[in-house]
């Protein structure tokens, strides 16, 4: 881990072909989840593809893999 905090980035979640509305089935969920990140994005944070991130909001954290 970088030890960075990045405060201006935005997330979007997206919804699979397995999903309904918002939800996914329980069948689908794997043990890391993953970020998709822009390269450069990637390369301006010091970041690289495989990189555990925590990702926070004001429910909750979950620990991701990165991926450009």
């Amino acid at each position: 881990m970088h030890g960075l905090t990045v405060d201006e980035l935005h997330l979007i979640a997206t919804k699979t072909l397995k999903m309904l509305n918002a939800q996914v089935n329980s069948r689908d969920i794997i043990d890391t989840p993953e970020v998709k990140t822009h390269p450069a994005t990637l390369a301006n944070l010091e970041f690289k593809t495989g990189d555990q991130v925590l990702v926070e909001s004001a429910t909750g954290n979950v620990r991701a893999r990165l991926s450009a």
